[in-house]
């Protein structure tokens, strides 16, 4: 008895072992099926399915009898061939095409793709969802699709095509000319490309031939190529791959460098200070610049270093260009162009007594052309020679107003050189027309207010110069009338005597 009841456990254990075992085989071969027809009733399938028909049909050449080209009436340009079907039909013969739901479609029942070669859209393929969705395992919901429609997309495009204006530009083995082209105000050339269906080919070349690589976004196509450009003084070189680059003078007597090559060009750029840069683009460059006019009796360093000769200039001083002859050792005007590649270097100006001269250096200009040194007359200079009486008496003389003959030239004459420039315009002016229709008036009293004689300046050891002003105020038919000088008055010693050189209008 004790033998049959184990007997019967095992065989109930065994019974009950091998149920569970095909109970699981079951669970998974359902779950199996189940997962296996719920990847297979996703519309991602169908799609796929559309793309491999495709892609077979257009491989035997019957993809036109199973899908409609919509393109039958589109008119062949210059840059495409008439023959869109066949190119179509060998796009769709590419193992690279892709999908992905369109956007901006949202419809319940219906889900849209798009079939792409690249970013080149060829095909749309409409679902349309059939029946009710099902749920099984609380999770899995199982909704069946169909292929409502798949239509190819022929669709006309404007492109445009953004380089240099000296590059040239072959869409689909055809020059584009200058009609398609726009100037932009950066010196590049927007060629439009209009009605192309497809992805147009492109070779695009430099000046030199060589062809040149480009991005495309969308119909947006901008040619790849280093771009530099430079607005520099023109006292620094520019070498490009150890070539001195040439530039363009600029109106404000700057040099512009544009820099325009398919590879990465070295630049380099020196000045006269011994210090060389490389450049790669960007709006930074160490740079400090400006333009110094002082005469030659003035001292300039620039990092402690006297300007070369290369960035000099020497001419005679406008300011006295008719004492010329009756001075000597006239002072030259020296022009500085300095430019040195260094941010905010030290620039010291100073005159000749070594006093430094005090300037705003963001101004990039130091003009000393003339200079106000604010100095009044020496009292022993005043008292050889009356520069004010002087100048009273030329207003009086240029409005006939001295008594004598020739409306009182010889009283002027004893005060300038004869043969002398403004010897000559008092002659003149003595013997004119001119002086004859000088309005009837007479004097007020006082005839001379608001006199200033300042800003004496030592020209050389026999030449000074003096700021003069005042008005000389008139009655002229019963109504007053002003006068105003103010002027340079440049005298030299000529015989022993000082003697008015030169008049110099000061323009405020």
């Amino acid at each position: 008895m004790r033998r049959k009841r184990k007997t019967s456990f095992k065989f109930v254990y065994f019974l009950y072992v091998n149920v569970l075992l095909a109970l699981s085989v079951v669970a998974v071969v359902y779950v199996w099926a189940l997962l296996y027809n719920y990847e297979n009733c996703q519309p991602e399938k169908l799609v796929e399915a559309e793309i491999s028909s495709l892609q077979t049909t257009a491989e035997n050449g019957t993809v036109w009898s199973h899908y409609l080209f919509p393109g039958a009436d589109v008119n062949p340009t210059v840059f495409e061939p008439a023959d869109l079907r066949e190119q179509y039909r060998t796009a769709f013969t590419s193992d690279t095409l892709t999908y992905a739901l369109k956007p901006g479609t949202y419809r319940e029942n219906q889900l849209v793709y798009n079939i792409a070669d690249g970013d080149a859209v060829l095909a749309e393929v409409t679902l349309e969802s059939v029946g009710e969705p099902v749920t099984r395992l609380a999770v899995f919901t199982f909704q069946d699709w169909k292929v409502l429609d798949t239509k190819v997309i022929v669709e006309a495009r404007d492109y445009t095509v953004s380089c240099p204006a000296d590059f040239s530009v072959a869409v689909n083995d055809v020059l584009l000319t200058p009609e398609y082209g726009t100037m932009q105000a950066d010196g590049t050339m927007l060629y439009t490309i209009p009605g192309l269906y497809q992805i147009p080919e492109l070779v695009i070349r430099d000046h030199n031939g060589q062809e040149a690589s480009y991005k495309r976004s969308g119909t947006k196509i901008r040619t790849e190529f280093y771009d530099y450009s430079l607005t520099i003084p023109d006292t620094l070189t520019v070498t490009v791959n150890g070539t001195e680059h040439p530039g363009e003078l600029m109106d404000n007597g700057l040099h512009r460098h544009s820099i325009r090559m398919l590879q990465n060009p070295d630049v380099q750029i020196s000045d006269r200070f011994g210090n060389t840069v490389s450049f790669t683009g960007g709006n930074h460059l160490p740079l400090t610049y400006c333009t110094v006019i002082v005469p030659d009796s003035y001292s300039v360093l620039v990092e402690g270093q006297t300007p070369p000769e290369s960035v000099t200039t020497v001419a005679d001083h406008p300011e006295y260009v008719h004492v010329q002859g009756y001075a000597e050792n006239l002072p030259k005007l020296v022009t500085y162009n300095i430019a040195i590649l260094t941010d905010n270097a030290d620039i010291r100006v100073a005159d000749k007594a070594g006093v430094e001269v005090q300037w705003d250096k963001t101004s990039h200009l130091l003009d000393l052309t003339t200079i106000q040194t604010g100095a009044p007359m020496p009292e022993d200079l005043s008292a050889a020679v009356d520069v004010l009486g002087i100048a009273k008496k030329w207003s009086l003389f240029m409005s006939a107003d001295l008594a004598g003959n020739n409306y009182g030239f010889w009283d002027i004459a004893q005060h300038l050189i004869d043969g002398s420039y403004l010897y000559d315009v008092a002659y003149k002016w003595s013997r004119s027309v001119d002086i004859t229709f000088t309005s009837i008036h007479y004097l007020s009293d006082p005839p001379f207010t608001d006199i200033t004689v300042e800003n004496f300046f030592w020209v050389t050891d026999s030449c000074f110069s003096v700021d003069i002003g005042f008005n000389k105020n008139m009655i002229v038919s019963g109504s007053p009338l002003v006068d105003t000088m103010h002027s340079t008055f440049t005298f030299v010693q000529y015989n022993g005597q000082w003697k008015l050189i030169q008049i110099k209008e000061i323009v405020e």
